[in-house]
């Protein structure tokens, strides 16, 4: 039997309605311990003091006087289980519904001024959602509520951080369209909104992201932002690829502020990388086996003519001068006279005829019809093609006078006086 005793306004706690002050009734605290009968008092929280005198009943370091609501005569129940908020030790659900994490827990330093993380009005042990950021605390705890996760570890719990993996993207982004089931982007296990790499291609989300989180890039504008795309860009060639071998700072190989992974020309060209990678990104083509893939390389055959040359008017579809299937930024004989581009391109950058500087940015036209010797079958347009003026050896033409203009270039290959250029059915002959 538990004995009546004096509180400290004077009044009997017999004669007391209140015993302990809290604001709830003894005749709600202990029904069958009203007035003088006989009891064994109800002790919630086991400390040897029972329910009507104790300030703190359920033992969560929340006063009764803050739990039991505007009404202590109808005290609130949160999570509606029939154990009002006083008495529970997770007032807002211990069960499928609640958030599983102790009031002692939520309550924060001091429970007579309960913390309200997003400032709705609502103290986290009450709230589902303590942060706001659309994800149910019950998800945000972890296993254990008692210990709720905290994924940066900035001691701030997850389920009251707004960027719970301080990538600068926030949660309520992340989650994807039902907090419930936060999205899991590359089906690691570890929801966005935990994880650093959301995609797992090798780029931090804190990239990928752009300069504003809340409106994360999407480069290709496909609407999944490139933190969660696998090809940000969509040129068929991963992020993982071109990202380089640290995706903290990609590659970028043109250097124009647009990191490879996002441009869909990175080495500006003029030939898409699209074009360039070949018929699988994730093993670009490297034509000349530098180490340089294609799509990063200004002159992927290595002749001394650049792609941005060799491709024609439209790097979306490049010139191939012979039809061979190989276009001529990619093959080392663009006219297929047996001549390398390497050579007919100008020793040197000097032009045969002119005697000019050039170089392969702007290839010998020896004939001066506008079509490179590169390209042309009679680079000097005298009726014999050079497939037959080069000789034996393409790499080493043919140069019969010895001036240093091989026979292919030179409209007077013997030095004899006489220049011979074939016109069809006639020969006609300059003295």
């Amino acid at each position: 039997m538990y004995t009546n005793r004096y509180r400290r306004d004077g009044i009997p706690n017999y004669l007391d309605s209140d015993s302990d002050g809290d604001g709830i009734p003894d005749s709600v605290e202990d029904a069958g311990c009203t007035g003088t009968a006989p009891c064994t008092p109800t002790d919630t929280d086991g400390d040897g003091t029972p329910d009507y005198l104790d300030a703190d009943s359920d033992g969560d370091g929340i006063p009764d006087t803050i739990e039991k609501g505007t009404n202590g005569a109808t005290p609130v129940d949160t999570d509606g289980d029939g154990t009002p908020d006083y008495l529970d030790t997770d007032s807002d659900g211990d069960d499928s519904y609640g958030d599983g994490i102790p009031d002692a827990v939520e309550k924060g330093p001091n429970g007579a001024t309960p913390v309200d993380t997003d400032g709705d009005g609502t103290p986290d042990y009450q709230d589902l959602d303590s942060d706001n950021d659309g994800i149910p605390d019950s998800v945000e705890k972890g296993p254990n509520g008692a210990t709720p996760v905290d994924t940066d570890g900035d001691g701030t719990p997850d389920y009251q951080d707004l960027d719970s993996d301080n990538d600068g993207i926030p949660d309520s982004v992340e989650k994807g369209p039902n907090g419930a089931t936060p999205v899991d982007t590359d089906g690691d296990g570890t929801p966005d909104y935990q994880d650093l790499d959301s995609d797992n291609d090798g780029i931090p989300d804190s990239v990928e992201k752009g300069p504003n989180g809340a409106t994360p890039v999407d480069t290709d504008g496909d609407g999944t932002p490139d933190y969660q795309d696998l090809d940000s860009d969509n040129d068929g060639i991963p992020d993982s690829v071109e990202k380089g071998p640290n995706g903290a700072t990609p590659v970028d190989t043109d250097g124009d502020g647009t990191p490879d992974y996002q441009d869909l020309d990175s080495d500006n060209d003029g030939i898409p990388d699209s074009v360039e990678k070949g018929p699988n990104g994730a093993t670009p083509v490297d034509t000349d086996g530098d180490g340089t893939p294609d799509y990063q390389d200004l002159d992927s055959d290595n002749d001394g003519i650049p792609d941005s040359v060799e491709k024609g008017p439209n790097g979306a579809t490049p010139v191939d001068t012979d039809g061979d299937g190989t276009p001529d930024y990619q093959d080392l004989d663009s006219d297929n006279d047996g001549i390398p581009d390497s050579v007919e391109k100008g020793p040197n950058g000097q032009h045969q005829l002119s005697g000019e500087r050039t170089n392969g940015a702007t290839p010998v036209d020896t004939d001066g019809d506008g079509t490179p010797d590169y390209q042309d079958l009679d680079s000097d347009n005298d009726g014999i093609p050079d497939s037959v003026e080069k000789g034996p050896n393409g790499a080493t033409p043919v140069d019969t006078d010895g001036d240093g203009t091989p026979d292919y270039q030179d409209l007077d290959s013997d030095n004899d006086g006489i220049q011979i250029q074939w016109r069809k059915d006639q020969t006609v002959q300059h003295q």
